[in-house]
């Protein structure tokens, strides 16, 4: 999981940033609902922690958007970050990375399509 903000941003030269730090900034999160936010809202309740959460926003393009102006930040997974206007700094400690699964019913269709992106995933 990163802290992405803006290129522009005083924080964009940092390799990590702790849970602590995050904490502190103006943060646009995902909705509540989402295992994202709730994974924060764990992390942040074992540290004490109360983020400063300005607003929630179901849309990433629009969270980038809103990183972009150099006002907010946001925490995603590393590999969700893909605009070059923002940066993804790693947040400190093991229990902030998380591993993704995909399920699928035991007997159910498969297309093609879904049976080459099991492949692609398990060559990486």
């Amino acid at each position: 999981m990163v802290l992405v903000t803006a290129k522009k941003s005083s924080l964009a030269s940092k390799t990590t940033i702790s849970l602590t730090e995050v904490a502190a900034l103006p943060l646009a999160l995902p909705f509540s609902g989402y295992t994202t936010i709730q994974f924060f809202e764990e992390s942040f309740s074992q540290k004490n922690l109360n983020p400063n959460i300005c607003m929630e926003i179901n849309d990433i393009p629009t969270l980038f958007e809103i990183v972009k102006t150099g006002h907010w930040h946001t925490i995603l997974s590393d590999a969700s970050v893909n605009d070059p206007e923002v940066v993804a700094i790693p947040i400190e400690g093991e229990n902030m990375k998380r591993k993704i699964m995909i399920i699928s019913l035991k007997e159910a269709y498969e297309k093609q399509a879904v049976k080459k992106l099991y492949e692609l995933l398990r060559g990486i």
